[in-house]
């Protein structure tokens, strides 16, 4: 096999793993061991590179998590739960990352818009706190 069907095929399951499940926020650690599920060689450098791109192109969605905390992948285009169209609740403490489906936080987009004139991209607002868990624990 050549280096340039390698690089194809590796970036080709990259996508597919996204686009099978894109409601999840992905580390390059996951896909990683999903791809080495699947019988297939892939470095993390390989892995970062096509996120990248995909990332670049639209079809990704990037999450930065605090504290160093790495950073999480979504897959972005389509429907089915895809990171366009809801908000993000990541948990300082343990970096969970939540879906937020709630009209109140709509109604916060709405405000902005009408009263500011500002409109919210929802697959880049993140809202960072303590999950509920991470709550309970420190009780």
């Amino acid at each position: 096999m050549s280096p340039a069907n390698y690089n194809t095929r590796q970036g080709k399951c990259i996508s597919d793993i996204l686009k099978s499940d894109p409601s999840r926020h992905f580390t390059v650690e996951e896909l990683g061991l999903r791809i080495a599920a699947l019988g297939l060689s892939v470095g993390q450098t390989t892995i970062y590179r096509r996120l990248e791109k995909l990332v670049n192109q639209g079809e990704v969605i990037k999450y930065e998590l605090p504290g160093g905390g790495g950073a999480r992948f979504q897959y972005a285009g389509g429907g089915g739960g895809g990171a366009a169209e809801h908000y993000h609740l990541v948990c300082t403490r343990c970096n969970a990352v939540e879906h937020l489906e709630c009209g109140h936080a709509d109604e916060l987009t709405e405000h902005l818009k009408k009263a500011h004139d500002f409109i919210i991209d929802k697959r880049k607002t993140v809202f960072f706190g303590h999950c509920s868990r991470c709550k309970a624990e420190s009780r």
